[in-house]
Protein backbone atom coordinates (compact mmCIF):
# COMPACT_ATOMS: atom_id res chain seq x y z
CA UNK A 1 0.00 0.00 0.00
CA UNK A 2 1.66 3.49 -1.21
CA UNK A 3 1.63 6.33 1.16
CA UNK A 4 0.52 9.78 -0.12
CA UNK A 5 2.43 12.08 -0.99
CA UNK A 6 2.76 15.36 -0.51
CA UNK A 7 1.25 18.32 -2.95
CA UNK A 8 2.26 22.33 -3.30
CA UNK A 9 1.73 25.24 -4.95
CA UNK A 10 4.50 27.51 -5.62
CA UNK A 11 5.55 30.38 -7.67
CA UNK A 12 8.20 29.93 -9.10
CA UNK A 13 9.97 26.24 -9.49
CA UNK A 14 13.34 27.78 -10.41
CA UNK A 15 14.15 29.21 -6.73
CA UNK A 16 14.15 25.39 -5.42
CA UNK A 17 15.57 22.93 -8.00
CA UNK A 18 14.02 19.93 -7.87
CA UNK A 19 14.73 16.59 -9.09
CA UNK A 20 12.99 16.86 -12.60
CA UNK A 21 11.66 19.61 -13.95
CA UNK A 22 8.68 18.46 -15.77
CA UNK A 23 7.32 21.16 -18.25
CA UNK A 24 4.04 20.85 -20.47
CA UNK A 25 3.48 22.93 -23.47
CA UNK A 26 1.34 23.23 -26.37
CA UNK A 27 2.16 22.49 -30.29
CA UNK A 28 4.26 25.39 -31.90
CA UNK A 29 3.94 27.38 -27.90
CA UNK A 30 5.35 31.03 -27.80
CA UNK A 31 4.56 32.29 -25.04
CA UNK A 32 6.25 30.53 -21.74
CA UNK A 33 5.63 30.60 -18.30
CA UNK A 34 7.14 33.47 -16.02
CA UNK A 35 8.83 30.93 -14.26
CA UNK A 36 10.87 29.70 -17.89
CA UNK A 37 11.19 33.42 -18.48
CA UNK A 38 13.41 34.15 -15.49
CA UNK A 39 16.13 31.57 -16.13
CA UNK A 40 18.27 32.68 -19.80
CA UNK A 41 19.41 28.87 -19.74
CA UNK A 42 15.45 27.07 -19.55
CA UNK A 43 14.69 29.53 -22.02
CA UNK A 44 17.23 28.92 -24.63
CA UNK A 45 16.28 25.29 -23.96
CA UNK A 46 12.62 25.24 -24.72
CA UNK A 47 12.88 28.02 -27.69
CA UNK A 48 15.22 25.78 -29.11
CA UNK A 49 13.41 22.33 -28.87
CA UNK A 50 9.79 23.17 -28.47
CA UNK A 51 9.72 23.15 -32.49
CA UNK A 52 11.27 19.62 -32.40
CA UNK A 53 8.02 18.20 -30.66
CA UNK A 54 5.99 17.07 -33.33
CA UNK A 55 2.96 15.28 -31.95
CA UNK A 56 1.26 14.60 -28.59
CA UNK A 57 3.21 13.25 -25.83
CA UNK A 58 6.51 13.73 -27.65
CA UNK A 59 9.08 14.82 -25.70
CA UNK A 60 12.33 15.62 -24.89
CA UNK A 61 15.00 14.93 -21.41
CA UNK A 62 18.12 17.11 -20.47
CA UNK A 63 20.34 15.89 -17.91
CA UNK A 64 21.90 18.76 -15.42
CA UNK A 65 20.30 21.72 -16.89
CA UNK A 66 19.99 24.21 -13.60
CA UNK A 67 21.08 21.72 -11.60
CA UNK A 68 17.78 19.36 -12.44
CA UNK A 69 16.58 17.14 -15.08
CA UNK A 70 14.26 18.88 -17.41
CA UNK A 71 11.01 16.69 -19.63
CA UNK A 72 10.05 18.74 -22.21
CA UNK A 73 6.44 16.93 -22.80
CA UNK A 74 4.09 17.69 -25.74
CA UNK A 75 0.71 18.19 -24.60
CA UNK A 76 -0.89 18.68 -27.89
CA UNK A 77 -2.71 21.16 -29.58
CA UNK A 78 -4.49 24.03 -27.65
CA UNK A 79 -7.56 24.12 -29.86
CA UNK A 80 -8.16 20.31 -28.91
CA UNK A 81 -6.58 19.95 -25.14
CA UNK A 82 -8.99 18.49 -22.52
CA UNK A 83 -9.34 16.76 -19.49
CA UNK A 84 -8.72 13.28 -21.59
CA UNK A 85 -5.52 13.90 -23.51
CA UNK A 86 -4.26 15.53 -20.54
CA UNK A 87 -4.85 12.41 -18.14
CA UNK A 88 -3.08 10.49 -21.06
CA UNK A 89 -0.30 13.19 -21.00
CA UNK A 90 0.25 12.28 -17.31
CA UNK A 91 -0.26 8.82 -17.57
CA UNK A 92 2.79 8.75 -19.87
CA UNK A 93 5.23 11.20 -17.77
CA UNK A 94 4.15 8.97 -14.92
CA UNK A 95 5.39 5.88 -16.80
CA UNK A 96 9.15 8.49 -17.58
CA UNK A 97 9.72 9.18 -14.13
CA UNK A 98 8.13 6.40 -11.88
CA UNK A 99 11.21 3.94 -11.51
CA UNK A 100 13.72 7.21 -11.70
CA UNK A 101 15.26 7.91 -7.83
CA UNK A 102 14.10 10.98 -7.92
CA UNK A 103 12.13 12.51 -4.16
CA UNK A 104 10.72 15.40 -5.97
CA UNK A 105 9.55 16.63 -9.02
CA UNK A 106 8.03 20.02 -10.48
CA UNK A 107 5.29 20.93 -12.84
CA UNK A 108 4.86 23.58 -14.92
CA UNK A 109 1.78 23.43 -17.14
CA UNK A 110 0.33 25.95 -19.24
CA UNK A 111 -2.41 28.44 -19.60
CA UNK A 112 -5.62 26.73 -21.11
CA UNK A 113 -9.13 28.22 -21.75
CA UNK A 114 -10.33 24.68 -21.83
CA UNK A 115 -9.55 23.57 -18.17
CA UNK A 116 -9.26 26.24 -15.46
CA UNK A 117 -6.13 25.75 -13.08
CA UNK A 118 -7.99 24.30 -10.91
CA UNK A 119 -9.09 21.29 -12.85
CA UNK A 120 -5.86 20.96 -14.25
CA UNK A 121 -4.16 21.11 -10.41
CA UNK A 122 -7.10 18.30 -8.87
CA UNK A 123 -6.59 16.04 -12.16
CA UNK A 124 -2.73 16.20 -11.84
CA UNK A 125 -3.02 15.39 -8.36
CA UNK A 126 -5.42 12.54 -8.73
CA UNK A 127 -3.89 10.93 -11.83
CA UNK A 128 -0.58 11.10 -10.21
CA UNK A 129 -1.35 9.83 -7.09
CA UNK A 130 -3.26 7.19 -8.77
CA UNK A 131 -0.96 6.22 -11.66
CA UNK A 132 1.87 5.45 -8.46
CA UNK A 133 -0.40 4.12 -6.26
CA UNK A 134 1.02 0.37 -5.27
CA UNK A 135 -0.14 -2.88 -3.20
CA UNK A 136 2.30 -4.08 -1.40
CA UNK A 137 1.02 -5.39 2.02
CA UNK A 138 1.98 -8.95 1.04
CA UNK A 139 5.31 -8.48 -0.62
CA UNK A 140 8.18 -9.92 1.01
CA UNK A 141 10.40 -7.34 -0.33
CA UNK A 142 8.21 -4.75 -1.91
CA UNK A 143 9.48 -1.73 -4.66
CA UNK A 144 8.12 1.53 -4.36
CA UNK A 145 8.06 4.83 -6.15
CA UNK A 146 10.74 7.22 -4.64
CA UNK A 147 8.76 10.39 -5.19
CA UNK A 148 7.49 11.98 -2.10
CA UNK A 149 6.96 15.62 -3.27
CA UNK A 150 5.01 17.37 -6.20
CA UNK A 151 5.18 20.66 -7.29
CA UNK A 152 2.90 22.76 -9.16
CA UNK A 153 3.86 25.82 -10.82
CA UNK A 154 0.34 26.76 -11.38
CA UNK A 155 -2.04 29.79 -10.46
CA UNK A 156 -4.41 28.01 -8.53
CA UNK A 157 -5.77 27.99 -4.82
CA UNK A 158 -4.69 25.64 -1.68
CA UNK A 159 -8.52 24.60 -1.79
CA UNK A 160 -7.90 22.93 -5.26
CA UNK A 161 -4.90 20.39 -3.60
CA UNK A 162 -7.32 19.95 -0.18
CA UNK A 163 -10.35 18.75 -1.98
CA UNK A 164 -7.77 16.60 -4.52
CA UNK A 165 -6.30 14.92 -1.34
CA UNK A 166 -9.64 14.27 0.23
CA UNK A 167 -10.41 12.19 -3.25
CA UNK A 168 -7.19 10.75 -3.34
CA UNK A 169 -7.46 9.32 0.34
CA UNK A 170 -11.07 8.05 -0.33
CA UNK A 171 -9.93 5.94 -3.95
CA UNK A 172 -6.88 4.80 -1.66
CA UNK A 173 -9.02 3.02 1.02
CA UNK A 174 -10.98 1.78 -1.79
CA UNK A 175 -8.56 0.55 -3.80
CA UNK A 176 -6.77 -1.05 -0.61
CA UNK A 177 -9.67 -2.52 0.48
CA UNK A 178 -10.54 -4.18 -2.77
CA UNK A 179 -7.23 -5.49 -2.89
CA UNK A 180 -6.60 -7.61 -0.15
CA UNK A 181 -7.50 -10.80 -0.56
CA UNK A 182 -10.71 -12.33 0.50
CA UNK A 183 -9.02 -14.14 3.69
CA UNK A 184 -8.39 -10.63 5.14
CA UNK A 185 -11.79 -8.73 4.11
CA UNK A 186 -14.31 -10.08 5.48
CA UNK A 187 -17.62 -8.52 6.20
CA UNK A 188 -16.37 -8.32 10.17
CA UNK A 189 -13.78 -6.51 8.22
CA UNK A 190 -15.20 -4.38 6.30
CA UNK A 191 -17.63 -3.62 9.45
CA UNK A 192 -14.11 -2.86 11.54
CA UNK A 193 -13.35 -0.71 8.94
CA UNK A 194 -16.44 1.29 9.45
CA UNK A 195 -16.41 1.58 12.64
CA UNK A 196 -12.64 2.83 12.87
CA UNK A 197 -13.46 5.51 10.41
CA UNK A 198 -15.95 6.92 12.51
CA UNK A 199 -13.31 6.33 15.52
CA UNK A 200 -10.90 8.80 13.68
CA UNK A 201 -14.19 11.47 12.22
CA UNK A 202 -16.33 12.16 15.14
CA UNK A 203 -18.64 13.00 12.32
CA UNK A 204 -19.27 9.81 11.07
CA UNK A 205 -21.99 7.88 13.04
CA UNK A 206 -21.38 3.99 13.15
CA UNK A 207 -24.31 1.32 13.22
CA UNK A 208 -24.05 -2.50 11.66
CA UNK A 209 -26.51 -5.31 11.64
CA UNK A 210 -25.81 -8.82 12.53
CA UNK A 211 -27.62 -11.85 11.48
CA UNK A 212 -29.96 -11.52 14.13
CA UNK A 213 -30.96 -8.13 13.95
CA UNK A 214 -31.65 -8.57 9.90
CA UNK A 215 -33.37 -11.98 10.67
CA UNK A 216 -35.71 -9.90 12.82
CA UNK A 217 -36.16 -7.55 10.08
CA UNK A 218 -37.25 -9.71 7.69
CA UNK A 219 -33.95 -9.11 5.39
CA UNK A 220 -34.13 -12.89 3.94
CA UNK A 221 -32.58 -12.10 0.45
CA UNK A 222 -29.21 -10.62 2.03
CA UNK A 223 -29.30 -13.48 4.48
CA UNK A 224 -29.72 -15.95 1.80
CA UNK A 225 -26.43 -14.79 0.23
CA UNK A 226 -24.46 -15.20 3.30
CA UNK A 227 -25.72 -18.51 4.71
CA UNK A 228 -23.24 -21.36 3.30
CA UNK A 229 -20.34 -18.79 4.67
CA UNK A 230 -18.69 -19.67 7.76
CA UNK A 231 -18.16 -15.52 7.26
CA UNK A 232 -21.42 -13.97 8.86
CA UNK A 233 -22.94 -11.14 6.50
CA UNK A 234 -23.31 -7.47 7.84
CA UNK A 235 -25.45 -4.34 7.10
CA UNK A 236 -23.01 -1.45 7.66
CA UNK A 237 -23.97 1.95 8.18
CA UNK A 238 -22.26 5.43 8.58
CA UNK A 239 -24.07 8.15 9.33
CA UNK A 240 -22.96 12.26 8.38
CA UNK A 241 -25.35 14.48 9.01
CA UNK A 242 -23.81 18.09 8.35
CA UNK A 243 -26.88 19.57 6.37
CA UNK A 244 -29.56 20.76 8.92
CA UNK A 245 -33.11 18.79 8.13
CA UNK A 246 -32.32 17.81 4.30
CA UNK A 247 -32.94 15.17 3.50
CA UNK A 248 -30.29 12.60 3.32
CA UNK A 249 -28.46 11.16 -0.19
CA UNK A 250 -28.07 7.27 0.64
CA UNK A 251 -24.74 5.34 -1.50
CA UNK A 252 -25.26 1.72 -1.19
CA UNK A 253 -22.47 -0.46 -2.00
CA UNK A 254 -22.51 -4.01 -3.00
CA UNK A 255 -20.16 -6.10 -0.37
CA UNK A 256 -19.78 -9.80 -1.80
CA UNK A 257 -15.84 -9.87 -0.41
CA UNK A 258 -15.61 -13.40 -2.05
CA UNK A 259 -18.26 -14.51 -4.86
CA UNK A 260 -17.64 -17.88 -5.56
CA UNK A 261 -21.10 -17.98 -7.52
CA UNK A 262 -22.57 -20.21 -4.83
CA UNK A 263 -23.92 -23.62 -5.63
CA UNK A 264 -24.47 -21.91 -9.13
CA UNK A 265 -19.96 -22.37 -8.97
CA UNK A 266 -18.22 -20.07 -10.93
CA UNK A 267 -15.46 -21.35 -13.61
CA UNK A 268 -12.06 -21.73 -11.61
CA UNK A 269 -10.10 -19.34 -14.16
CA UNK A 270 -11.39 -16.07 -13.16
CA UNK A 271 -12.47 -16.83 -10.05
CA UNK A 272 -9.63 -15.86 -7.86
CA UNK A 273 -10.29 -11.93 -9.22
CA UNK A 274 -13.53 -11.99 -7.03
CA UNK A 275 -12.46 -10.46 -4.36
CA UNK A 276 -13.09 -7.57 -5.94
CA UNK A 277 -16.61 -7.87 -5.60
CA UNK A 278 -17.23 -5.84 -2.84
CA UNK A 279 -15.63 -2.70 -4.74
CA UNK A 280 -19.07 -1.21 -4.34
CA UNK A 281 -18.77 -1.13 -0.31
CA UNK A 282 -15.68 -0.04 -0.74
CA UNK A 283 -16.24 2.97 -2.91
CA UNK A 284 -18.69 3.70 -0.23
CA UNK A 285 -16.26 3.87 2.59
CA UNK A 286 -14.03 5.97 0.24
CA UNK A 287 -16.43 8.24 -0.02
CA UNK A 288 -17.84 8.71 3.12
CA UNK A 289 -14.06 9.05 4.62
CA UNK A 290 -13.76 12.02 1.79
CA UNK A 291 -17.41 13.63 2.78
CA UNK A 292 -16.16 13.88 6.58
CA UNK A 293 -12.74 15.33 5.92
CA UNK A 294 -14.04 18.03 3.06
CA UNK A 295 -16.82 18.69 5.80
CA UNK A 296 -19.62 18.79 2.95
CA UNK A 297 -22.47 20.58 4.59
CA UNK A 298 -25.21 17.66 3.61
CA UNK A 299 -26.62 14.71 4.73
CA UNK A 300 -25.34 11.33 3.73
CA UNK A 301 -26.23 7.70 4.69
CA UNK A 302 -23.59 5.44 3.59
CA UNK A 303 -24.71 1.68 3.34
CA UNK A 304 -22.27 -1.42 2.77
CA UNK A 305 -23.97 -4.83 2.14
CA UNK A 306 -21.51 -7.61 2.84
CA UNK A 307 -21.73 -10.97 2.63
CA UNK A 308 -19.40 -13.90 1.42
CA UNK A 309 -21.31 -16.15 -1.27
CA UNK A 310 -19.79 -19.77 -0.85
CA UNK A 311 -20.87 -23.05 -1.98
CA UNK A 312 -21.86 -25.62 1.21
CA UNK A 313 -24.72 -27.93 2.56
CA UNK A 314 -26.19 -24.10 4.70
CA UNK A 315 -25.80 -22.78 0.86
CA UNK A 316 -29.08 -21.70 -0.85
CA UNK A 317 -30.29 -23.70 -3.63
CA UNK A 318 -31.45 -22.87 -7.06
CA UNK A 319 -34.99 -22.97 -6.98
CA UNK A 320 -34.96 -21.46 -3.31
CA UNK A 321 -37.81 -19.06 -2.89
CA UNK A 322 -37.26 -16.23 -0.11
CA UNK A 323 -39.19 -13.38 0.75
CA UNK A 324 -37.56 -9.74 0.72
CA UNK A 325 -37.60 -7.17 3.33
CA UNK A 326 -40.07 -5.08 1.01
CA UNK A 327 -42.04 -8.44 1.63
CA UNK A 328 -41.53 -9.79 -2.43
CA UNK A 329 -40.80 -13.20 -2.48
CA UNK A 330 -37.58 -13.68 -4.83
CA UNK A 331 -37.01 -17.31 -6.91
CA UNK A 332 -33.65 -18.10 -6.74
CA UNK A 333 -32.79 -19.31 -10.26
CA UNK A 334 -29.45 -18.37 -10.31
CA UNK A 335 -27.14 -18.40 -6.95
CA UNK A 336 -24.43 -16.37 -8.60
CA UNK A 337 -27.11 -13.68 -9.47
CA UNK A 338 -26.58 -12.64 -5.57
CA UNK A 339 -25.61 -8.93 -5.71
CA UNK A 340 -29.01 -7.70 -6.53
CA UNK A 341 -30.48 -9.75 -3.35
CA UNK A 342 -28.32 -7.97 -0.87
CA UNK A 343 -29.06 -4.79 -2.33
CA UNK A 344 -32.30 -5.11 -2.24
CA UNK A 345 -33.00 -5.30 1.20
CA UNK A 346 -30.39 -2.61 1.67
CA UNK A 347 -32.30 -0.01 -0.62
CA UNK A 348 -35.98 -1.41 0.92
CA UNK A 349 -34.10 -1.25 4.65
CA UNK A 350 -32.90 2.41 3.73
CA UNK A 351 -35.95 4.14 2.93
CA UNK A 352 -36.91 4.01 6.26
CA UNK A 353 -34.57 7.49 6.51
CA UNK A 354 -36.67 9.04 4.33
CA UNK A 355 -34.08 9.66 1.67
CA UNK A 356 -33.79 12.40 -1.18
CA UNK A 357 -32.29 10.02 -3.66
CA UNK A 358 -30.90 6.53 -3.63
CA UNK A 359 -27.54 5.39 -5.17
CA UNK A 360 -25.88 1.96 -5.30
CA UNK A 361 -22.74 1.45 -6.57
CA UNK A 362 -22.10 -2.23 -7.49
CA UNK A 363 -19.76 -4.83 -9.41
CA UNK A 364 -23.49 -6.52 -10.72
CA UNK A 365 -23.36 -7.86 -14.21
CA UNK A 366 -20.53 -9.55 -16.74
CA UNK A 367 -23.14 -7.84 -19.25
CA UNK A 368 -22.02 -4.57 -18.22
CA UNK A 369 -18.23 -5.15 -19.65
CA UNK A 370 -19.44 -6.96 -22.70
CA UNK A 371 -21.62 -3.52 -23.10
CA UNK A 372 -18.64 -0.76 -22.01
CA UNK A 373 -15.55 -2.24 -21.11
CA UNK A 374 -13.73 -0.36 -18.18
CA UNK A 375 -14.12 2.69 -20.25
CA UNK A 376 -17.89 4.03 -18.67
CA UNK A 377 -19.52 2.48 -15.75
CA UNK A 378 -23.28 1.87 -16.76
CA UNK A 379 -26.15 3.79 -15.40
CA UNK A 380 -29.46 3.49 -14.73
CA UNK A 381 -32.33 5.23 -12.77
CA UNK A 382 -35.93 5.66 -12.52
CA UNK A 383 -35.41 9.12 -12.12
CA UNK A 384 -34.53 11.45 -15.51
CA UNK A 385 -33.11 14.38 -12.87
CA UNK A 386 -31.16 12.35 -10.67
CA UNK A 387 -29.46 10.94 -13.91
CA UNK A 388 -28.19 14.21 -14.88
CA UNK A 389 -27.03 15.53 -11.45
CA UNK A 390 -24.99 12.07 -11.94
CA UNK A 391 -23.95 12.93 -15.43
CA UNK A 392 -23.02 16.35 -14.45
CA UNK A 393 -20.65 15.01 -11.31
CA UNK A 394 -19.18 12.58 -14.02
CA UNK A 395 -18.20 15.40 -16.03
CA UNK A 396 -16.75 17.44 -13.22
CA UNK A 397 -14.79 14.22 -11.87
CA UNK A 398 -13.99 12.96 -15.26
CA UNK A 399 -15.11 9.77 -14.41
CA UNK A 400 -17.21 8.36 -17.50
CA UNK A 401 -20.72 7.07 -17.06
CA UNK A 402 -23.28 6.10 -19.76
CA UNK A 403 -26.89 5.48 -19.34
CA UNK A 404 -28.64 2.46 -20.41
CA UNK A 405 -32.70 2.13 -20.83
CA UNK A 406 -34.77 0.68 -17.93
CA UNK A 407 -37.97 0.48 -19.90
CA UNK A 408 -40.72 -1.26 -18.84
CA UNK A 409 -40.81 -4.16 -21.68
CA UNK A 410 -37.42 -5.56 -19.59
CA UNK A 411 -39.90 -6.49 -16.70
CA UNK A 412 -40.88 -9.65 -18.26
CA UNK A 413 -37.59 -11.51 -17.79
CA UNK A 414 -38.45 -11.04 -13.84
CA UNK A 415 -41.19 -13.40 -14.13
CA UNK A 416 -41.61 -16.21 -11.97
CA UNK A 417 -44.29 -18.85 -12.05
CA UNK A 418 -43.91 -19.44 -8.10
CA UNK A 419 -42.82 -16.20 -6.45
CA UNK A 420 -43.15 -12.41 -7.45
CA UNK A 421 -39.75 -11.92 -8.78
CA UNK A 422 -37.34 -14.16 -10.73
CA UNK A 423 -33.41 -13.18 -9.54
CA UNK A 424 -32.42 -13.56 -13.03
CA UNK A 425 -33.80 -14.97 -16.09
CA UNK A 426 -32.47 -17.74 -18.39
CA UNK A 427 -31.65 -16.15 -21.47
CA UNK A 428 -28.29 -13.83 -21.59
CA UNK A 429 -30.45 -11.13 -23.04
CA UNK A 430 -29.89 -7.28 -21.32
CA UNK A 431 -28.33 -8.69 -18.43
CA UNK A 432 -27.13 -5.44 -16.58
CA UNK A 433 -30.81 -3.97 -17.68
CA UNK A 434 -32.79 -6.53 -16.31
CA UNK A 435 -30.83 -6.55 -13.09
CA UNK A 436 -31.41 -2.87 -12.41
CA UNK A 437 -35.05 -3.36 -13.62
CA UNK A 438 -34.95 -6.32 -10.05
CA UNK A 439 -33.51 -3.29 -7.93
CA UNK A 440 -36.06 -0.75 -8.94
CA UNK A 441 -38.28 -2.99 -7.80
CA UNK A 442 -37.14 -2.47 -4.46
CA UNK A 443 -36.80 1.32 -4.92
CA UNK A 444 -40.28 1.56 -6.06
CA UNK A 445 -41.51 5.75 -6.24
CA UNK A 446 -37.96 6.38 -4.19
CA UNK A 447 -35.82 8.69 -6.77
CA UNK A 448 -32.59 5.91 -7.30
CA UNK A 449 -29.96 5.55 -9.54
CA UNK A 450 -27.34 2.37 -9.96
CA UNK A 451 -24.17 2.18 -11.22
CA UNK A 452 -22.91 -1.00 -12.67
CA UNK A 453 -18.72 -0.75 -11.92
CA UNK A 454 -18.02 -4.49 -13.22
CA UNK A 455 -16.13 -2.92 -15.74
CA UNK A 456 -14.78 -0.05 -14.39
CA UNK A 457 -13.83 -1.25 -11.19
CA UNK A 458 -10.71 -3.04 -11.47
CA UNK A 459 -8.20 -3.69 -13.95
CA UNK A 460 -8.03 -7.36 -14.57
CA UNK A 461 -5.40 -9.96 -15.67
CA UNK A 462 -1.50 -9.85 -15.06
CA UNK A 463 -1.32 -7.01 -13.35
CA UNK A 464 -4.95 -6.73 -11.83
CA UNK A 465 -5.81 -3.83 -9.68
CA UNK A 466 -8.80 -2.14 -8.26
CA UNK A 467 -9.06 1.32 -9.98
CA UNK A 468 -10.82 3.93 -7.53
CA UNK A 469 -14.00 3.99 -9.32
CA UNK A 470 -16.26 6.07 -8.73
CA UNK A 471 -15.22 7.67 -5.60
CA UNK A 472 -14.57 11.12 -7.54
CA UNK A 473 -17.83 11.23 -8.96
CA UNK A 474 -19.92 10.12 -6.05
CA UNK A 475 -18.01 12.91 -4.32
CA UNK A 476 -18.90 15.65 -7.15
CA UNK A 477 -22.24 14.31 -6.83
CA UNK A 478 -22.88 14.84 -3.06
CA UNK A 479 -20.68 18.22 -3.30
CA UNK A 480 -23.30 19.39 -6.07
CA UNK A 481 -26.12 17.42 -5.48
CA UNK A 482 -28.36 20.49 -4.87
CA UNK A 483 -27.16 23.13 -7.11
CA UNK A 484 -27.98 20.40 -10.07
CA UNK A 485 -31.28 19.91 -8.46
CA UNK A 486 -31.87 23.65 -8.93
Amino acid sequence: MRFIMQHFLVENNLLNPSDCLIIGVFDNQVELPHSIENSKVLKAFCEKHIPLLQKLDDWIWQADLEQQNVILFHLGKQETFQADSFKKSLKKIIELIKDKPWKNISLILPHTSQLNPEQMLKLAITTFENGLYQFNRYKSKATSCSITEIFYDIKASQDAITEAMAIVEGMKLCQDLANTPANDCTPIDLETTAKNLAKDFPDLKFKSLDVPAMKDLGMNTLLSVGQGSANPPRLIELHYQKGGNQKPLILIGKGITFDSGGICLKPADPMFEMKYDMIGAASVLGTMKAIAMLQLPMNVIGIMACAENMPSSTATRPGDVVKSHLGKTVEIINTDAEGRLVLADAISYCKQYNPEAIVDIATLTGAIIIALGGVYTGLMSNNEKLVQSLMKASQIAHDKVWQLPLDDEYKEFLFSPVADLANAHLSRVAGSITAAHFLNEFAEATPWAHLDIAGSGWVSGKNRQATGRPVSLLIEWVKNYHYDKN
